[in-house]
């Protein structure tokens, strides 16, 4: 199962809760808990994207991580995983989410979950990121915006 997540404040943020379903492949579930996203249901536009829809296959991806490293959606499949999308890399709003998902990472680790961050920044800004906040989970690299574009998250330039 996977659950979309408008959260918004300076930024709109997708967040998805994706189910270790070891038999089913990852799924949708959408649920909208923000006011200006309270109208949106799975296969609507958001901006020029469409939504994903409820009960379809989670699309898959690969992204290189903070280290450079490969990863895919996949290869958490059978895990909890919190998969987030952000702006960018050091900003006030961005920052205090991260902090926030580090300091509560202890308890998404005794329920089995990642938490998965991504934004269009470069591997070297998430690195430094990683770095300067301590932080112990991957954030990946979309840097043309095309993953966060297939989840309705990319805000574009």
């Amino acid at each position: 199962m996977v659950c979309v997540r408008w959260m918004v404040g300076f930024i709109a943020v997708l967040c998805l809760l994706i189910s270790p379903n070891s038999f089913n492949p990852l799924k949708l579930t959408l649920e909208n808990v923000s006011a200006s996203a309270a109208d949106l249901q799975g296969g609507e536009q958001w901006g020029t994207t469409m939504l994903p829809v409820e009960g379809e296959l989670a699309p898959d991806f690969e992204l290189l991580d903070e280290s450079g490293e490969l990863r895919h959606l996949s290869e958490w499949q059978g895990h909890w995983v919190v998969l987030y999308f952000y702006p960018k890399d050091f900003t006030s709003g961005c920052t205090i989410e991260a902090r926030r998902f580090q300091k509560d990472l202890p308890k998404y680790n005794a329920i089995d979950a990642e938490i998965i961050g991504i934004s269009a920044d470069s591997v070297t800004s998430h690195r430094e990121f990683c770095d300067s906040e301590g932080l112990k989970f991957p954030l990946l690299s979309d840097p043309g915006g095309e993953v966060s574009t297939r989840y309705g998250s990319w805000l574009g330039e």
